[in-house]
């Protein structure tokens, strides 16, 4: 048998207490070369001597800090989570609200327009094609609460004189699937 020089503990805990040292030295070295300590030995005596009201405006400042800290990380999050998200197909987004001559009559008017529609004109357009066989408002609001839910068509803007929507790409692409 033969001595083992590096696997004894005391020559480990003896290695490991000398680089810590050799660390330490280094560090304060470093710290007086660059005149670190004079700094932090400064700062702590401006502290020290803070008024009551710098000392809060302090903490508010540190408040704030920690809070746009706290918010980017919540981001950061926020859109792992949404990069995560799988695509949906749609064609089971349009399985969901159950595509039917009405629904399909509403979507093809939209596609066939070439910007904004006003709700009330193209409600003027349902009740000729369908008549009295529909329900009437109710049942086009439903079509349309249905087709904006599926992001088939999209709200621009509200004046006083009514709503406007607009085509959007999947619903492009769903007129494409109907046609």
């Amino acid at each position: 048998m033969g001595i083992k020089l590096f696997s004894s503990k005391k020559f480990k805990t003896f290695i490991w207490i000398l680089t810590v040292i050799v660390s330490l030295v280094s560090f304060l070295e470093i710290i007086i070369k660059f005149k670190i300590l004079k700094g932090l030995l400064s700062l702590l005596k401006w502290t020290i001597n803070l008024k009551i009201p710098d000392f809060i405006f302090i903490i508010i400042i540190l408040a704030l800090l920690i809070w746009l800290f706290l918010i980017n990380r919540k981001l950061k999050e926020l859109s792992q989570v949404y990069k995560g998200e799988p695509q949906v197909d749609i064609k089971e987004e349009v399985e969901k609200i159950k595509l039917d001559k009405k629904r399909e009559y509403v979507l093809l008017f939209f596609a066939d327009a070439p910007g904004e529609e006003k709700l009330e004109d193209l409600y003027d357009f349902y009740k000729g094609e369908f008549g009295e066989e529909s329900i009437g408002r109710l049942e086009f609001n439903i079509i349309i609460n249905d087709l904006e839910k599926a992001e088939l068509i999209r709200l621009t803007g509200t004046l006083r004189s009514g709503k406007f929507y607009v085509k959007t790409s999947k619903g492009l692409d769903v007129v494409k699937e109907i046609l």
